[in-house]
């Protein structure tokens, strides 16, 4: 074999059919080997410095949405509190952590465009959604009913305020603080420091007992016996 038919060989269509001559020569007959032309035109197909350049440009993408969303939420601790005390608004805790969760899942999304942006087959996928936008929003809403229902219950959460970071609910029979309160979920630390995390939506269902929405101090009822030589005056 020269150098001519070695350099010919890279050439994934010219390798098929060198494989197909071969195997015929082989057998004494035609052996149809459509596999073989399937993936030769798949690789003939591949522009590998194409899928090289996007891979490192999403990567990029990722890594710069990760830290722009470590900047901006760090931003967003150090000044809220300060354009709060200017404006002279009221907002706790549970309204900070959320506009800092909103703003987080923002970035994130922005930077998940960017990404489909860079993958042709995503671009196209992404374009037939939009022009079927009724269907495909009917769809995605019903697949994704429990995680939107979860984002909606956080938002009023946020708003209304029945409890707070920080508050002490007593949820389902058992009792803790408030630690967390993210776009899904709720994270109740008990009083053995367990961790109930209770999806949003059932939150913002169930009757919660909240013992701190309005006064830090706490009635609890407490059962114990006397004997019955016991003085009561004492």
């Amino acid at each position: 074999m020269n150098l001519t038919a070695m350099a010919g060989m890279t050439d994934p269509i010219l390798l098929a059919n060198w494989i197909q001559q071969s195997v015929d020569s082989m057998t004494g007959r035609h052996v149809d080997l459509v596999f073989v032309q399937i993936l030769a035109n798949t690789i003939r197909s591949i522009d590998l410095a194409f899928i090289f350049v996007s891979t490192v440009v999403i990567i990029i993408i990722a890594l710069l949405t990760r830290t722009a969303v470590r900047i901006v939420d760090r931003m967003l601790v150090n000044y809220i509190p300060t354009v709060v005390s200017k404006v002279q608004m009221k907002m706790d805790e549970t309204m900070q952590l959320m506009i800092r969760r909103l703003f987080s899942a923002t970035i994130y999304v922005i930077g998940l465009i960017l990404i489909i942006s860079q993958v042709p087959q995503l671009r196209s996928l992404a374009t037939a959604m939009l022009a079927g936008a009724g269907i495909a929003g009917l769809a995605i809403g019903y697949a994704a009913k429990d995680s939107l229902s979860n984002f909606t219950s956080s938002v009023f959460i946020a708003v209304f305020q029945p409890f707070r970071v920080g508050d002490s609910v007593d949820f389902r029979g058992e009792y803790g603080q408030v630690e967390d309160l993210t776009l899904r979920h709720t994270v109740i630390r008990t009083t053995d420091n367990k961790r109930i995390i209770v999806p949003n939506s059932i939150m913002n269902m169930e009757p919660i007992i909240n013992w701190s929405i309005r006064e830090p101090e706490i009635t609890w009822m407490v059962d114990f016996d006397l004997e019955k030589a016991s003085d009561i005056d004492c």
